[in-house]
């Protein structure tokens, strides 16, 4: 500051021997080159520069313009409490002692004029944008700013900035998923690039925003979108896949050719295009699409693009571009439990006058809740992950408890007591519209009380009481004093509408208990006990219930059908087929069961097995389905033993008689299962085959009462016969049906 800086040629802060040019030929003790040096005064007030702190008079500490700290702004170098060495200088500074500032490098130090006092720079990288002492800057550049530090120096920063482009990433839309699908997420980012275009000649288009100059050539990646805002009146506008005139090669998008228009277009496939005038071939220009080069992270470690089962939740993607830009964007996957169509029938084949098929559905039926409070203590929490649904108000004489004392139902332990005075408790639930449920529990009261416990379904819309409706009321009353303490079985079925369906909080099964008793309750289960989805069949002829699937076998027609139910027509809904075939099968004996699986084809009380596949009487019925196998006018149900069963003497054994029962329902009377036919004389032949059954000489037709029918006197009544007619088929002579055979010594023989 004394204007002998030169002469420091070490920087110590001293002149001496140590100093290149350093003399001092009159032994004086100073630098000779220093003896005629006047000390600089800068601001002229009288005052040399190096005993102020304010050597230009600017208003400015020369030490913050020389570029030293001063912690406290006091024009102390350092720190606001300084220390110092033995010479002078400040010991508990941080920097100082070196060359002085000259910001605006015009060789002269900036404490010694008045002026810029401080230069910084800054070189940053941001992504799109960045806020820089509160300016917001979008594009590569160098900027400056000028400020005042605590000292009151002015301060010029140099900053260097670079700005990447970002993009926008799309992680996709909020999707529904049924439960066990897989879901591919696949994000995509974007830049909305936006063209002005017009036209002055038919030599060139000429570009604003996004891109400027005339026939730029344009570099864009798959995915971003390209708005071209066009004003060229004559000069049409193509975007193309060739750099030709004409309208050959031009891509499909809204707009392309308008010489007066916007053209919005999004690629999706990397490649050169072009965009040129329709009819000026000078009007051209490159669109280079690029692959998208950015990397996508999912926050569940999924990769991009590969499937996987999904949970419920929000999935969150980050995408990183080449230069480093990060965006994020989210989806939301909500899982919806898929439907299960599975069904089938008892078996694959029916014969038309079989008992109808035997549906099974797989989830039916199917239990909401069952509890027989075996486990819970006293208190609400009835059935644990269930414990939301229901719901008790307390009543006016105390709440609900679980009694562990026994005699529950059943033999039980334990079971739900109210109060004595007026309860609710009700078990809520979403229904499926269609739907059938049922409502079970064993239940007592402890005094009789006319009409006390209401059953009501309640649908619930989400406000309380106040805006339930009861969609159905029934009341249960046990109406007999001796019954009190007495346990019954209450059922109670409700078929949900599309109302339940969409209401706010679903449906409840509601116990109301109006006064008096206590009511007892074990054993509480809601059911559906439903489909609601719809049956078909192909192809026509197979008469099934589209509700139900029931199919009515005696209005079918034979043929082999497949039997389709589909769900529901939700998002969710499956679909399950069945095939099964219907024949027509012969039922000889009309007992319902066919021929096929019948023990006793005709009823005669003489299983199939024991009649064979022979025609004893030739007649051309074979004896499993002749009522008379001897043709000696005597039924086989008599001779085969079984004639008492035959109560009202028709030759069959069947529903018509008194006592029947086929409780094996294979075609034969139980009274006759396991009979063996007689065969008296012992010849070998049974009776119902034998037309002399005693070997007395008399042939049976004889002794039967029916001799005169047997107009041949072989034996038997046939066609050979004068008069003989069997007009129902039935293998016995139609006059001969109706004879009692004879008992003429009364012994029952």
């Amino acid at each position: 500051e004394g204007g002998d800086g030169a002469s420091d040629t070490n920087g110590d802060g001293v002149i001496d021997n140590n100093d290149t040019g350093y003399a001092d030929a009159d032994g004086d003790g100073m630098s000779d080159n220093t003896e005629s040096t006047t000390e600089p005064d800068s601001d002229g007030d009288n005052i040399a520069d190096y005993l102020e702190l304010d050597s230009d008079g600017d208003g400015c500490n020369d030490v913050s313009e020389a570029g030293y700290t001063d912690d406290n702004g006091d024009g102390i170098l350092g720190a606001a409490s300084p220390t110092f060495n033995a010479n002078g200088t400040v010991s508990s500074g941080v920097d100082g002692y070196t060359t002085p500032a000259d910001v605006d490098n015009n060789g002269t130090a900036d404490y010694t004029e008045a002026g810029p006092n401080n230069a910084f720079t800054e070189t940053l990288t941001a992504c799109d944008s960045l806020v820089w002492n509160g300016n917001t800057y979008t594009a590569t550049g160098t900027y400056t700013y000028t400020t005042t530090n605590m000292s009151g120096c002015d301060s010029i920063v140099t900053l260097n900035l670079t700005i990447n482009s970002g993009s926008s990433v799309f992680a996709g839309l909020d999707t529904n998923l049924c439960s066990g699908n897989d879901l591919t997420l696949s994000a995509s980012s974007s830049v909305k690039l936006t063209y002005n275009v017009t036209a002055s000649n038919a030599s060139d288009y000429t570009f604003s925003g996004s891109a400027s100059g005339t026939d730029p050539p344009l570099a864009v990646t798959v995915g971003d979108t390209l708005v071209f805002n066009v004003n060229a009146p004559g000069h049409p506008f193509l975007i193309k896949t060739n750099n030709t005139t004409g309208t050959s090669g031009a891509i499909t998008v809204a707009n392309n050719g308008t010489s007066s228009g916007t053209i919005t277009w999004i690629p999706d496939t990397p490649g050169t295009y072009y965009y040129i005038c329709e009819y000026h071939a000078g009007m051209v220009g490159a669109i280079t699409v690029s692959a998208d080069v950015n990397t996508y992270a999912w926050n569940n470690g999924v990769t991009d693009g590969t499937a996987f089962t999904p949970s419920n939740g929000y999935y969150v993607v980050t995408s990183t571009t080449s230069s480093g830009c990060t965006s994020q964007d989210s989806l939301l996957v909500t899982i919806v439990p898929s439907e299960d169509a599975s069904f089938s029938y008892d078996t694959t084949h029916y014969c038309t006058v079989d008992a109808d098929p035997i549906l099974s559905m797989t989830g039916l039926p199917d239990t909401l809740i069952f509890d027989n409070f075996e486990s819970y203590s006293d208190g609400y929490d009835y059935v644990g992950n269930n414990s939301a649904n229901w719901w008790n108000n307390g009543g006016t004489g105390g709440g609900v408890t679980v009694y562990s004392a026994g005699a529950g139902a059943g033999g039980s332990d334990s079971y739900l007591v109210s109060g004595t005075g007026w309860n609710k408790l009700q078990y809520s639930f979403a229904p499926i519209a269609g739907a059938t449920y049922q409502l079970q529990f064993n239940g007592a009261l402890t005094a009789y009380y006319a009409n006390n416990l209401k059953i009501q379904v309640i649908q619930l819309n989400g406000a309380g009481d106040g805006d339930d409706v009861t969609r159905q009321e029934n009341v249960w009353s046990d109406n007999n004093t001796s019954a009190q303490n007495t346990w019954q079985t209450v059922t109670y079925n409700y078929t949900a509408d599309a109302s339940d369906a969409s209401s706010a909080s679903g449906i409840a099964f509601r116990l109301f208990k109006t006064f008096g008793s206590g009511l007892k309750i074990d054993d509480f289960s809601v059911v559906r006990t439903s489909s609601v989805g719809t049956f078909s069949s192909a192809p026509a002829g197979l008469s099934i219930n589209t509700s139900t699937g029931a199919i009515d076998l005696s209005a079918s027609t034979a043929g082999t059908y497949t039997v389709q139910y589909i769900t529901s027509t939700n998002q969710c809904a499956d679909t399950a087929t069945f095939d099964l075939t219907v024949t027509v099968c012969a039922d000889n004996d009309g007992d319902g069961i066919p021929d096929s699986v019948d023990d006793d084809d005709d009823n005669d009380g003489i299983s199939d097995v024991d009649e064979g596949t022979g025609d004893s009487d030739g007649d051309g019925i074979p004896d499993y389905l002749d009522l008379d196998s001897d043709n000696d006018g005597i039924y086989d149900v008599v001779e085969g033993g079984n004639g008492d069963q035959d109560t009202n003497g028709d030759g069959v054994i069947d529903s018509n008689d008194t006592g029947f029962a086929d409780t094996d329902n294979d075609g034969m009377a139980d009274g006759t299962d396991g009979t063996t036919p007689p065969d008296t004389d012992g010849d070998g032949i049974d009776e119902y085959q034998d037309i002399d059954s005693d070997n007395d000489g008399i042939f049976d037709v004889v002794e039967g009462g029916d001799g005169a029918s047997d107009t041949n006197g072989d034996g038997i009544i046939d066609n050979n016969d004068t008069g003989y007619a069997d007009t129902d088929g039935d293998g016995m002579s139609d006059n001969t049906e109706s004879t009692t055979e004879p008992n003429t010594d009364g012994d029952n023989i």
